[in-house]
Formats: structure tokens, sequence, C-alpha cells
């Protein structure tokens, strides 16, 4: 197994930060939002996470780890977008809820 990068260790030690500040959002304010310092500081860090895993390579090339990151940045632009600009009226908060949540589980 090669040994851990300083890209993978930022990763690594951001990815944690990343769950634990979504963690809290989700248990002090039952959702993950914008609306909210800690909602703010764990989608800057799920985008600082989810762009450095496009840098990791230790396996040889593009993989499934990249597929998910691709994804949270994916499903984090669609909840911010949702949250927004409430495309779909009264129930753009729950696929904000959605996006934001499936971001904190692929991490």
């Amino acid at each position: 197994m090669p040994e851990m990068t300083m890209l993978g260790w930022f990763h690594t030690i951001l990815g944690i930060g990343a769950v634990l500040t979504g963690f809290c959002a989700i248990v002090k304010f039952k959702i993950i939002s914008l609306e909210n310092i800690i909602g703010q500081i764990y989608v800057v860090l799920t985008v600082i996470v989810a762009g450095s895993a496009l840098g990791i390579y230790n396996q040889g090339g593009f993989g499934i780890a990249h597929v998910l990151a691709v994804l949270t940045l994916i499903a984090l632009i669609g909840a911010i977008v949702m949250e927004k600009f409430k495309i779909f009226g009264v129930f753009s908060k729950y696929f904000q809820a959605l996006g934001y949540s499936s971001t904190f589980y692929f991490i």
C-alpha cells in the first residue's frame, strides 16, 4: 500500500471536519443550510474535500472515489440552487435537504 501523500492527509483531515460539522448542523438545526454558520462551514469543507479527492490517484486512474467526488459536487450545487432560488416552490426545501444530506453520505 502506498504511503499517504500530503494531499491525502489534507483530504482526510478536512473530510473529518466536514463530517463533524455536517453532523453538528443536523443535530442542532435538523437540516444543513447556508442560513447558519455551521452549514456554511460544511459546504466550504465539502467543496474542498470533493475537489481534493479529484487530485488523488493512488490507484492509477479515475476510480469510484472520483465518481463519488463528482456526485458530491453535483448534489451540493443542486442543494444550493434549491435553497437560493426555490425552483420547485415549497417543495424546494425537500430537494435541498436531499441534496445536502446526500453529500453528507458521499463524503
